[in-house]
């Protein structure tokens, strides 16, 4: 199980332009990353603060 994603893209016309890594969380679930299992974990939270 990946850790996140990274996502890139560049329109023709440049209008659209970014390079971001997106996490994979999810609040209240904890991941195994190593084995792909999860478990409810409602302490795990997820901060929506993009400082």
């Amino acid at each position: 199980m990946p850790i996140g994603y990274h996502l890139q893209a560049l329109s023709t016309d440049k209008s659209l332009d970014f390079n971001v890594f997106v996490w994979n969380v999810e609040p209240g679930i904890k991941f195994d990353y190593a084995t792909g299992r999860s478990r409810i974990d409602r302490s795990m939270k997820v901060s929506d603060s993009t400082e």
